[in-house]
């Protein structure tokens, strides 16, 4: 295939923008323009106040393809970027302590904002071969034409359209020459994955997007967007994951190279639905489509956390382990079949089963909370359910474990079986009472005798070391000393993200391997994203799903400790 440069060149050279040069909303010099006008870099509007970015003009509205330092809090209109000798600042009318958006090395001389996307900070006069900062090296959601993403790099996607701070999917250049989907909390497992290049071990090797004119080039260490310039109307190609989790390739067409008259079109999408990616809707939820629509529902005796916001996932509004504990447990639940639904989490049981069977497995089973039966496979699942959607066919049905309601006028919950108990004892008594009164007192004397015993026996199992540690049962408080030792001093890197790097240790004296999951950024986000994995993934247990261990922190340190877990030979890895 044969692959060029950007379309969208210009016969003037970039203009040069010198050291002291600002920018500010509230004037009338709000960004700077690359030389065809159709880039710009500078304040864009959002929620009522301004982030610094690059966007791409167009009519009625910008399309941001890069957002300096998207954690960072929106600045008002009296805000203003100045051009410094090391670094593009942010500062205020009220004056305050600077705040650098971009910073270098070596003290710079003019910057550009070119044709082809890419905002440069130059070492001497627009020299290109003394490159002091680019953009094209630090990508956010999107990639343009000759953009590279390197290994290990990664794009993430918004929050929303109109939110372009971090959200909750990512696109990983791994280190295996492939390029995967992932959602923003997951494992890196390869069933975790909803999209991928598929480019593993292979060099030099092209990945088309659309027919023969777009493709990513992979080459180096590196993948590439690349287009051909044989269609006269291409003028900007854009390759975003988009908030819903998508990938997805969008031409912007300019009538006579004029923004104010643009069209935009999506040449091609990794996904055909949004329920097909993995994550996009949230834990014990599953996705259905309404009027071609995509949206998240709650299983049966599931609530939302947050109504306003279906995907971050509903919660059981029961407590299911106390039932589960109780005698004569089945007979408190019942199974809702739910048909055209699938699950594509981690089953801790597959066996071939009849849909009937496979109710009534589930049903006797204290561990399972939901099943997937297909093709007389039934396939059982603990808490969280995850992966779950609706399908266009009836092939596979999810079986969901659902509380009995209780009947009318008497209470649900947990100590209904203990209440009854205690009237049938208080009746007994009664009767009792009148002619066999010293005999009730034995009956006291010898319950106060029992009771003791009881608890002495309990102390005494408590005690017992082939129970297991309490570490078993409960989650772990660790010191940020002992992780750090345990880590080597945070040296072998397993996995690094836009808000946490995941390292490799040992704790119990280097007898158990664990991975260190450190929090880098103190940003609200990564504060949501602490205490929504300690609650959840805490009570999560899997042969094949990475358990939460314990955590750390110190004042701003925020860390998490999972079991370092590979499966045997012959199955696919799964690891932290």
């Amino acid at each position: 295939m044969a692959v060029g440069a950007q379309q969208m060149t210009s016969n003037t050279s970039p203009e040069s923008i010198p050291l002291g040069s600002s920018l500010s909303p509230g004037t009338n010099q709000t960004s700077w323009l690359s030389p065809s006008g159709l880039f710009a870099f500078g304040f864009y509007p959002e929620g009522g106040k301004y982030a610094v970015g690059i966007w791409l003009v167009g009519n009625p509205n910008k399309t941001v393809i890069w957002t300096a330092n998207r954690h960072d809090p929106l600045v008002d209109s009296n805000s203003s970027i100045v051009f410094t000798p090391y670094a593009l600042v942010v500062q205020t009318d009220q004056g305050g302590q600077p705040n650098p958006i971009i910073s270098w090395q070596k003290q710079a001389d003019s910057a550009s904002m070119l044709d082809s996307g890419n905002f440069v900070i130059y070492k001497f006069l627009y020299d290109p071969s003394n490159v002091n900062w680019q953009s094209f090296d630090f990508p956010t959601d999107t990639l343009v034409v000759d953009q590279h993403l390197l290994n290990y790099k990664e794009l993430v996607s918004s929050k929303s359209p109109v939110d372009h701070s971090s959200g909750r999917f990512h696109v990983v250049m791994q280190d295996d020459g492939n390029l995967v989907a992932y959602g923003i909390n997951s494992f890196y497992a390869n069933t975790d994955a909803y999209w991928a290049t598929n480019t593993q071990g292979e060099s030099n090797d092209t990945y088309t997007l659309v027919q023969d004119r777009v493709a990513l080039f992979f080459e180096d260490g590196h993948v590439t967007l690349r287009a051909n310039n044989s269609d006269p109307d291409q003028k900007s190609i854009l390759l975003t994951l988009d908030y819903d989790g998508n990938f997805r390739l969008y031409l912007h067409s300019f009538i006579n190279g004029d923004a104010s008259n643009s069209n935009v079109s999506v040449r091609w999408s990794a996904q055909n639905s949004s329920c097909d990616i993995k994550g996009f809707c949230g834990l014990n939820s599953f996705c259905k489509v309404t009027d071609e629509k995509a949206g998240c529902d709650c299983f049966p005796g599931f609530d939302f956390v947050d109504e306003s916001h279906d995907f971050l996932g509903c919660y059981r509004r029961s407590n299911y382990e106390q039932h589960c504990r109780a005698e004569e447990s089945a007979l408190s639940f019942i199974i809702v079949h739910m048909r055209s639904t699938t699950i594509r989490g981690y089953p801790y049981s597959v066996i071939p089963l009849s849909l009937e069977e496979c109710s009534r497995s589930c049903l006797d089973d204290c561990h399972c909370e939901a099943a997937l039966h297909v093709n007389d496979i039934c396939e059982k699942n603990k808490r969280p359910i995850m992966y779950a959607a609706k399908t266009p066919d009836n092939s596979s049905t999810v079986l969901i474990k659902k509380l009995m309601p209780a009947p009318p006028g008497k209470p649900e919950g947990p100590n209904q079986h203990v209440t009854k108990r205690k009237k049938m004892l208080i009746l007994l008594l009664s009767i009792s009472l009148g002619s066999f009164a010293v005999l009730c007192c034995l009956i006291a004397v010898f319950s106060f005798l029992m009771y003791h015993h009881q608890v002495h026996k309990y102390e005494r199992l408590a005690k017992v070391p082939t129970l297991g540690p309490a570490q078993e049962f409960s989650l772990q408080s660790f010191s940020y000393n002992e992780l750090e030792k345990a880590t080597g001093g945070f040296r072998e890197k397993l996995h690094k993200g836009s808000l946490w790097t995941v390292y490799k240790g040992a704790i119990s004296d280097g007898k158990r391997p664990v991975a260190v999951k450190k929090l880098e950024r103190e940003v609200e986000e990564g504060e949501q994203e602490f205490r929504a994995e300690m609650a959840t993934v805490g009570r999560t247990h899997h042969k094949n799903l990475v358990r939460l261990l314990g955590f750390c922190k110190e004042n701003s340190r925020k860390i998490l400790v999972y079991e370092y877990l590979k499966m045997d030979p012959g199955e696919s890895s799964v690891q932290c």
